[in-house]
């Protein structure tokens, strides 16, 4: 038997092998043992080692975190039944590593190939849920995740890229102040092990659609756009080779069927927010989508099938049913609603059969209707972001999980504005409505332009919010910044001195937000110099500003810088050698990240290990449910 064919079968688990039937492999219980309700076990050789520690050690030590409270005892009594029995392979961590000591420091010379000790992998775990869980992805369901951790069944690759995402938000002096560098090594480390085995049919499993889709946001932010959009599309194609478009089997441990749905609306948010440009499509249509849309954890009880469940297709048929969605689905809607965007207004090329705008059988009518509906239903007036922030997060500190709903809720109304930025641009609202070549309402040119200044503003406050309370920011927040920035900036061209003011000082706040964000996302310097760079016309521009002016506007003579400073992939990349070192220093973080949580209590420190499991998990798996998707 090859070396392969070895490496092959010992990734199904006995149960599978001996019935000969084709293993999922998800571990510690793969589907078709939980389906059957029989004990999964693996046998792979065990890692010798010659620490005595075992992970029951460490457990009493306190560096693997136990979950604080479980409510669903199958998942808990098959997690620990399968941790006992399951010998350990080295596509799995352990904790017990002697090679490395428990210590923070490293030399300066350290090369960051290998994963660290378990006092680093603990706090980068830790890292992680706080600052990069749900902001916006999600994919796991974090009590299960450390009780995986804990028991020695997370694959090596998995844990490699969730420390190489948290790596950008660590203060760890183990880092030396090298955590881009860390970031990256630990990232090709994890995508080197997965290429090894893609091609293996028994691989193929959920977390390698986890591992993948956040491996493929690492190199979009660094720049590496080729990369990125490979990964991308594996995740999608793997997504839809294991029918995570559907809903998962009820079978399946509840834990298996959340992370099931985080996973697949992670891949779909990811999929909508980098196919912001105009010569790529997103990949996912929402006619596959049979999956039930997330819902806050709040609105569940513990029986998850008593829970109202909607889809996107029962959406756009009833719209009433929006009003039982909680932030977690709106931001699922708004991500469908940005995809629609995408194919109608970001576009080179205007279909000749397409309605005009203000046709109410047209698409523009029909996407500014979904807005204008979510708006009304959702959960918070979607107005003066920082005091409704200041309401609900105030709600929110006494509901569980709230750390996750918050980011959701940001994240959420975000996207609402970068909608509405994007669907009455000035520059894309004339392309569109140049080429139908038809006669314009001024009326209807005049509420655009004011909607689109008006939501860029919005949006802008809404990033200036964030920096000045140094919360955690998501990666495409970026683009955010750079599509109300290069709004404000034709708006500075206006005949109204006021607007021209005003849109001047917005535009310096989105400089601002992209140059001392407190994140470490290596695209934003990227960003703030396109948008710095970007000295549109001012004739041209006023013309495209200017609602008196209904026909034979010329063609700005900055057009292709428009059409890439609205592409998101290129523009986080096209500028990539021209940024000087000295501006990408002076775009580094200073001080130190927020916290949800003291964001909720702003009078609390932040909180020990046990306090958070207080916080956090109390009941966490009694209503197990894709809430806080924040994807």
């Amino acid at each position: 038997m090859s070396e392969q064919q070895v490496k092959r079968s010992r990734l199904a688990c006995l149960n599978c092998r001996r019935k000969k039937t084709r293993c999922p492999g998800e571990r510690p219980v793969c589907s078709f043992c939980s389906r059957l309700g029989q004990a999964c076990r693996y046998n792979d050789n065990v890692f010798t080692y010659s620490d005595e520690r075992s992970a029951a050690t460490y457990f009493q030590q306190g560096i693997i975190f136990p979950e604080p409270f479980v409510t669903n005892e199958q998942d808990a009594a098959s997690d620990a039944t399968v941790a006992a029995a399951e010998p350990q392979s080295s596509s799995v961590y352990q904790f017990s590593n002697p090679e490395t000591p428990l210590s923070w420091d490293r030399p300066s010379n350290v090369r960051f190939d290998s994963l660290p000790n378990s006092e680093v992998v603990r706090s980068l775990v830790n890292t992680y849920f706080q600052f990069c869980h749900c902001q916006p992805y999600c994919y796991f369901q974090e009590s299960s995740f450390r009780r995986r951790l804990s028991s020695n069944s997370t694959p090596k690759w998995l844990l490699l890229a969730v420390i190489a995402t948290a790596s950008g938000f660590s203060t760890l002096d183990y880092f030396q102040a090298r955590q881009a560098e860390a970031a990256d090594c630990y990232a090709l480390c994890a995508w080197k092990d997965i290429h090894a085995r893609i091609f293996q049919e028994d691989f193929i499993t959920i977390q390698v659609v986890q591992a993948t889709n956040m491996l493929a946001v690492i190199d979009f932010t660094a720049g590496r756009y080729t990369e990125a959009w490979v990964k991308i599309g594996l995740s999608i194609r793997l997504a839809q080779a294991l029918d995570l478009v559907s809903e998962p089997d009820p079978s399946l441990l509840l834990w298996q069927q959340e992370e099931h749905r985080r996973t697949f609306w992670s891949v779909y948010l990811l999929d909508r927010i980098v196919s912001c440009s105009p010569e790529r499509s997103p990949a996912i249509l929402d006619t596959d989508c049979a999956l039930f849309l997330p819902v806050d954890q709040t609105t569940l009880s513990p029986s998850p099938q008593v829970a109202q469940r909607i889809t996107l297709a029962c959406l756009t048929e009833n719209k009433e049913e929006l009003g039982n969605l909680g932030y977690s689905g709106l931001l699922c809607l708004l991500a469908s609603t940005l995809g629609r965007i995408q194919r109608y207004n970001l576009r080179r090329r205007v279909p000749a059969s397409s309605f005009l705008p203000w046709n109410s059988e047209s698409e523009f009518a029909s996407i500014y209707s979904v807005l204008l509906t979510c708006e009304s239903y959702s959960p918070s007036p979607i107005v003066n972001f920082e005091a409704v922030l200041d309401q609900n997060s105030a709600k929110m500190a006494n509901e569980q999980n709230h750390n996750s709903m918050l980011g959701v809720f940001c994240f959420s109304h975000a996207l609402y504005f970068l909608n509405q930025c994007l669907l009455h641009h000035p520059f894309l609202i004339r392309h569109h409505l140049q080429s139908l070549k038809a006669p314009i309402p001024p009326s209807f040119l005049r509420h655009a332009l004011v909607t689109s200044r008006e939501n860029a503003t919005s949006l802008t406050c809404l990033l200036q919010t964030l920096m000045k309370r140094r919360l955690c920011l998501a990666s495409s927040l970026g683009y955010c910044a750079l599509v109300a920035g290069v709004t404000h900036r034709l708006f500075e061209n206006d005949g109204d001195s006021l607007v021209r003011q005003s849109s001047r000082e917005m535009y310096d706040a989105t400089v601002d937000f992209l140059c001392n964000a407190p994140v470490s996302w290596l695209h934003f310097p990227r960003l703030a110099h396109a948008l710095r760079s970007f000295a549109p016309d001012p004739e041209a521009s006023s013309y495209l500003v200017s609602s008196s002016l209904l026909a034979n506007v010329p063609q700005h003579p900055d057009a292709e810088v428009m059409w890439k400073l609205l592409d998101y992939g290129k523009s986080s990349r096209y500028t990539k050698e021209a940024i000087t070192e000295s501006e990408l220093n002076a775009s580094s973080p200073n001080g130190a990240l927020g916290s949800w949580v003291t964001q909720l209590d702003p009078h609390s420190r932040m909180p020990d290990m046990s306090d958070f499991d207080r916080a956090i998990y109390l009941n966490v798996e009694a209503a197990l449910c894709p809430s806080d998707i924040g994807i």
